[in-house]
């Protein structure tokens, strides 16, 4: 029997410029095509996004009406840990669909209002702005997996900036899982204002939104849309990566119950290629990237694998910089302690 290695982990707490895979965010129409584009994502115009105030069509909704209506919003993000206010900062986004429904959208880092405050800190939110806005923010990924491994209670409505929004608690059926409360548009099935909860009921990240304004009125004049700055395809097989990137990715075999593979990606940047694993419960996501060791990773390797470990809020990411060829970035929300169950796979 395959006897796994010993594990040596390192823990800190960084800031974003270290934290998210700077690819994450970069969404392709097709699998197989060529380099994205301005978004690369393009949505369909005819789908119906009211949703319903009981919430029975609210994930369908939510993942329908995504980024298909003009709005302007500055809206404050926080982040703790413990019932302690790590992080607090103001930003303000834009999205903008196109009439062949490809996605346009700006997210900028405003102001600062409590934690570091750094012109790195104002870099790392700028580069990782696809991340924040697929990923960060409520986003219903997989509708058939949202369905199996949550459940959602209406809990009430309300009115704010002239639009009428609906409340929504959504709560996992597996353990160790966030649950959350969401403001959402009835009309446009746009997620506003929300809050995330650990499993003992802490807070652990909100957002806010201090104005909004939907329509053509909203648009800011010279805004930069957002574009991937890192070159992405997606795959429809792990083969067909592997041809791509020019090695072969290791899977893990045991992830956690509810979770499956969402989507597979090469990415390169500065001659060095990623292969890319998203992993999705419907709602949380977690990745698993991986690229070919550097050779002074391998000379320095040792028995006793080195597992650096940072975390940002709910967002935790494990670095194992070499084992068998391959160096290891897993990054998602994982609750519990020690390295988690698909990690430990990875490196039997």
């Amino acid at each position: 029997m395959m006897r796994a290695p010993a594990l040596a982990t390192a823990s800190a707490v960084i800031g974003t410029a270290l934290m998210f895979p700077p690819f994450a965010g970069a969404q392709a129409g097709s699998p197989g095509k060529g380099l994205l584009g301005n978004g690369g994502q393009v949505f369909s115009q005819k789908q119906n996004t009211r949703v319903k105030p009981d919430g029975s069509n609210l994930f369908q909704a939510v993942h329908d009406g995504f980024a298909r209506t003009m709005f302007t919003g500055v809206r404050t993000h926080s982040m703790f840990k413990e019932g302690r206010l790590l992080s607090r900062y103001r930003e303000t986004v834009i999205v903008k669909p196109s009439k062949d429904g490809a996605l346009r959208f700006s997210l900028g880092l405003d102001r600062v209002l409590s934690g570091p405050h750094t012109k790195v800190q104002h870099k790392a939110h700028e580069l990782h702005a696809g991340f924040l806005f697929h990923y960060r923010d409520f986003r219903i990924h997989d509708i058939a997996a949202a369905r199996r491994n949550y459940r959602v209670t209406a809990a009430g409505g309300l009115r704010r900036f002239g639009r009428n929004l609906l409340l929504f608690n959504v709560v996992p059926l597996k353990p160790r899982r966030s649950s959350y409360l969401v403001f959402v548009d009835s009309a446009s099935a746009t997620v506003l204002d929300q809050v995330e909860y650990a499993p003992n009921g802490g807070v652990v990240c909100s957002l806010s939104y201090d104005a909004l304004l939907f329509g053509a009125g909203a648009l800011a004049k010279g805004k930069e849309w957002w574009k991937p700055w890192i070159s992405v395809q997606q795959h429809v097989n792990l083969a067909s990566a592997a041809r791509t990137a020019g090695f072969d990715s290791r899977p893990p075999t045991k992830i956690a119950d509810g979770f499956g593979l969402h989507r597979i990606q090469t990415a390169t940047r500065e001659r060095t290629w990623h292969v890319v694993l998203v992993y999705t419960d419907g709602i949380d996501t977690r990745f698993v990237i991986q690229t070919p060791s550097i050779p002074t990773a391998v000379r320095a390797a040792a028995p006793v694998l080195a597992v650096q470990r940072y975390q940002v809020g709910p967002v935790t990411q494990y670095l194992v910089s070499h084992h068998k060829g391959l160096q290891h970035l897993v990054v998602g929300t994982f609750y519990g302690k020690g390295v988690p169950r698909l990690l430990r796979d990875l490196l039997k």
